[in-house]
């Protein structure tokens, strides 16, 4: 089990799909069989995953259905959104406490070169500005960081 923010955070693989399903009820959310395809795809996911990956992997639904799917779990606080800048955008299920309720957010690191996104999981989004600008007093709600990876930097000339 991680923690963040000293809250017991659920690790991925205890996301079943009955706990899914719960989530979606709990949040008001319909059930289908293509939104528990797309949250069991999240869920496998080792990083996040832009909409186009995530249609290419479940070709048997309709890109539209994927990306409504993932407009209405990022509003209910199921799915995260990650906003780049660029022109995709990157989506990842939410950590959820034991209690169902969505825990903090963590920052992200984009490669400008490459496009890869990281999870930064080991410090809170607080944390994040409180070190990163001695500001305690704020409410961050998204924290990303660009710049160039270890492959990129070394291709770099």
């Amino acid at each position: 089990m991680t923690q963040q923010n000293r809250r017991p955070i659920i690790e991925r693989i205890l996301l079943t799909p009955a706990r899914l399903a719960q989530l979606m009820e709990r949040s008001k959310v319909r059930v289908t069989e293509a939104r528990m395809d797309v949250l069991a795809c999240l869920v496998a996911a080792s990083r996040p995953l832009t909409h186009h990956e995530i249609a290419a992997l479940l070709p048997q639904y309709d890109a539209s259905t994927i990306f409504r799917g993932l407009t209405e779990f990022a509003a209910s606080n199921i799915v995260w959104r990650i906003e780049t800048g660029e022109t995709d955008r990157f989506f990842e299920i939410a950590d959820f406490r034991f209690d169902g309720e969505s825990a903090p957010r963590h920052p992200h690191f984009y490669c400008v070169k490459c496009g890869e996104l990281r999870c930064l999981r080991d410090v809170s989004l607080e944390q994040s500005v409180s070190i990163l600008l001695g500001i305690s007093d704020i409410k961050p709600t998204d924290l990303l960081v660009k710049g160039l990876c270890l492959c990129c930097r070394h291709d770099a000339p």
